[in-house]
């Protein structure tokens, strides 16, 4: 460049106009937050322009509780507990004057909250494995016992919330706090408790017998574990018209009239996969007979008489009862427990009635009879 004066004098000098390029906003997208987050820190960058820079909102807002710093582009602050996510337009304006825009969004995600509502129990020397869950936060979250603890030979992990292991044979019941924190540092706590079961075990050490043609309905008992439990028969088999309910250990059916003495073993697994098992036998009984003879021997009138009947086969215990034209002498009665005819007959006469036997599984059998009263 040259300046000339008026008498023409002159003197020279080289100059640079330096051009920049435009501005641009360069940040592509912004932080997750979550709802009630402390301590929010993004900041915006730009190329290009003439510094300084100056940054603005100029369309839409924050979430509520958060700022921007108009000299350095930081957003900062508090997360509201009712923060909402927000798309906003920023503004980058350089030392020119020469403006860049962008449309960014800061999405806010809830506070966790921990959603299980309980956790099952556990069964001693068995394997646990139950996750807890929770909603809402940014992940990726980080689970911890913040107070008490978990049973012996339990652990959570802290990545999945979930709690495994093996319970251990000293383990007892336990209440304790579990805690998750999100990656924005926001906690959400709930307290658990796990009861510690006791091994399961089969406490039925026999079973009834059964007679053919007739219902039977017997359950196997089980003790300790944790339900639901599941049952089944792990050698032998059932006698022939029975079945083992496999959720609750019930053995139902009707006995074939070919059934036949079966011995078995059943098996209960409860729902953390301890185990028991137990041999049964179920004798099959054939069909009840009454085995006394008639005539029954005879009475006398005023006197006491008494006289028991018999049965063979059936399964006890046997319930008797009598009908007939006529019936029982007057003055008799029959012992529906023993099957014993006894009392004072108070008239004389020979009488004829029926007596029925129902025995234990409902199979009944009848027989007529005749008793003389002199």
């Amino acid at each position: 460049m040259t300046l000339t004066d008026t008498n023409g004098v002159t003197a020279t000098k080289s100059l640079t106009i330096t051009v920049n390029p435009v501005p641009s906003v360069t940040t592509a997208s912004l932080l997750t937050a979550t709802d009630g987050q402390v301590g929010y820190s993004q900041t915006l960058a730009g190329t290009g322009g003439t510094l300084a820079y100056a940054w603005s909102v100029t369309t839409g807002t924050l979430p509520t509780g958060l700022g921007l710093n108009l000299g350095t582009g930081a957003i900062t602050g508090t997360v509201n507990g009712a923060a909402t996510s927000q798309t906003f337009t920023v503004t980058l304006t350089d030392a020119n004057g020469v403006t860049a825009t962008k449309s960014l969004t800061i999405t806010v995600n809830a506070a966790p909250a921990i959603t299980t509502g309980s956790l099952p129990g556990g069964t001693k020397l068995s394997p646990y494995n139950q996750t807890v869950v929770a909603t809402g936060g940014t992940t990726p979250n980080v689970w911890s016992i913040s107070s008490g603890t978990l049973p012996t030979g339990l652990s959570i992990n802290a990545a999945t919330g979930a709690i495994t292991g093996t319970v251990g044979a000293g383990a007892t019941n336990q209440t304790f706090t579990v805690k998750v924190t999100d990656t924005n540092n926001v906690a959400a706590t709930k307290s658990f408790t796990i009861t510690i079961n006791a091994a399961v075990a089969i406490t039925t050490a026999s079973l009834p017998g059964a007679t053919v043609t007739g219902t039977y309905n017997q359950s196997v008992i089980a003790t300790g574990g944790t339900t639901p439990f599941a049952w089944s028969i792990t050698s032998g088999v059932l006698p022939t018209g029975l079945s083992l309910n496999a959720g609750t250990g019930a053995i139902t059916g009707t006995v074939n009239i070919a059934a036949v003495n079966e011995t078995f073993t059943v098996q209960v697994v409860d729902t953390n996969g301890s185990t028991a098992s137990q041999s049964l036998t179920i004798v099959i009984n054939a069909l009840p007979t009454i085995t006394t003879t008639s005539p029954l021997p005879g009475g006398t009138k005023n006197v006491a008489y008494s006289q028991t009947l018999s049965v063979s086969g059936g399964t006890g215990p046997y319930t008797w009862s009598w009908s007939g034209t006529p019936t029982l002498p007057g003055g008799l009665t029959l012992d529906g427990a023993t099957g014993t005819i006894s009392g004072r007959p108070n008239s004389k006469a020979t009488f004829t009635f029926t007596v029925t036997l129902t025995d234990a599984d409902g199979v009944t059998t009848s027989k007529a009879f005749s008793l003389k009263i002199a």
